[in-house]
């Protein structure tokens, strides 16, 4: 037992008048019978007792049914400590000592294991939709009838298809554009472009982004100039198709001209407008993402 040297004012105790003044209740700690006993002494001895013995105050002790340290706040008892009660009523389920505010939550059980009322047991992602619905608890922007986000591979409205009648670009993707223009990056001279051109004329339209340079060898008059396997990229608003080309792969040497001229192949498909639509975009993300205007033409 913790020993307490205390004043009256701390004391949660009650005064009782008598002929020899003051005297207050305080929990005395009995050696032999090895408990607690209601003891009104003279408030003038408190702070002596409390020195001298293992006493208590009198105060409000909850019972502990399943022993885990927090009480029930409906089993409340005003008197002395004693074995099966505890200093808080703290405890939301006292049958289960599994359940108490010392408790981590334990998702999807139907039990509020750490009496917390806003740590939730199911909605971990707050969205609304509970396990039962959601297909992914743990991500907000996933439940039914979200927005399904083209090309995340992400079932985001939980219908158990992803990327449901989603349009992508059938010859070319941000990915493939992106390693050609790390290529770019790493080449002596950027000839890169994006062009928007309109020919009214012929009702000819189309979107293109050529990512190309120039790369040297040596130096001086005997260096070698390499322009190798630029990509082009385009989608055609009138025709709706797409397309991927290189656009040169050839060498020249300073005295002896051209040495190589290979055009490459051409991949060209016949696309939906959805689908012209998200090739524009891959386009003009790339064009963005590399800091370069897109050059707009009408004629």
């Amino acid at each position: 037992m913790t020993r307490h040297i205390v004043t009256l004012l701390a004391l949660g105790t009650s005064l009782t008048a008598s002929a020899g003044g003051e005297k207050v209740d305080i929990c005395h700690w009995d050696e032999d019978t090895q408990s607690y006993e209601v003891l009104n002494i003279s408030v003038n001895a408190v702070n002596a007792h409390f020195k001298n013995h293992d006493d208590a105050d009198v105060g409000t002790w909850y019972v502990d049914g399943d022993g885990d340290g927090y009480g029930d706040a409906e089993e409340a008892t005003d008197e002395c400590p004693q074995p099966g009660l505890v200093d808080n009523g703290d405890d939301c389920d006292d049958t289960d000592a599994d359940v108490n505010p010392g408790e981590e939550e334990t998702p999807y059980n139907g039990i509020d294991d750490d009496c917390n009322a806003d740590t939730p047991d199911d909605d971990l992602d707050y969205d609304g939709y509970g396990i039962d619905e959601d297909c992914d608890d743990d991500e907000a922007t996933t439940y039914p009838g979200a927005e399904d986000v083209c090309g995340d591979g992400v079932d985001n409205d939980c219908d158990g298809t992803a990327d449901e009648e989603c349009d992508t670009c059938p010859c070319f993707t941000a990915e493939e554009m992106g390693s050609q223009l790390e290529r770019v990056d790493d080449w002596s001279y950027d000839r890169s472009r994006c062009v928007d051109y309109t020919n009214s004329s012929v009702n000819y339209s189309y979107a293109y982004l050529i990512l190309d340079g120039y790369d040297y060898d040596g130096s001086s008059r005997e260096r070698v100039l390499k322009r190798y396997m630029g990509r082009g990229y385009d989608t055609d608003y009138g025709s709706n198709y797409c397309e991927t080309y290189s656009v040169y792969d050839y060498t020249y040497e300073y005295g002896v001209g051209y040495t190589r001229y290979i055009p490459r192949n051409i991949d060209r498909q016949y696309i939906t407008t959805d689908e012209r639509n998200a090739c524009e975009d891959i386009i003009n993300e790339v064009a963005a993402a590399a800091e370069m205007t897109c050059a707009t033409y009408n004629y």
